[in-house]
């Protein structure tokens, strides 16, 4: 399983690379966006713990680290994955899931899942 830890993971992942970590083995491809500053804050280590336990399940873990990163993580992410099946989580609160949804262009192979861990939780 894959997941990032302190830096950025998508740094490290390029076109193509989709290949290496099951492409046409999987359904989909799991991606969960965190904002670590939202809530109590102790959301994103309790979801890589519970991630890891869960034997044959493809996912990458981002943390956003400023406000605005989620659209362009998004970008990213689907061109690199660019016909693969995937589920992006927004974890955090009404302006992380307001700020991932403005990095898609269309909604084709993504289904979106929100779990609300904010302050307020609006959206």
């Amino acid at each position: 399983m894959y997941f990032q830890k302190k830096k950025p993971l998508i740094k490290f992942l390029k076109k193509g690379s989709a290949t290496r970590f099951g492409r046409g083995r999987y359904p989909m491809v799991h991606i969960f966006l965190i904002n670590p500053y939202a809530g109590k804050r102790t959301f994103a280590d309790g979801l890589r713990k519970k991630l890891k336990e869960i034997p044959d399940f493809n996912y990458f873990v981002f943390n956003i680290g400023h406000a605005g990163e989620e659209a362009e993580l998004v970008r990213k992410i689907r061109n690199i994955f660019d016909d693969e099946k995937l589920r992006f989580y927004c974890c955090g609160g009404s302006g992380t899931m307001r700020n991932m949804l403005n990095g898609f262009d269309n909604f084709d192979n993504v289904e979106i899942a929100f779990f609300p861990c904010g302050l307020s939780n609006d959206f």
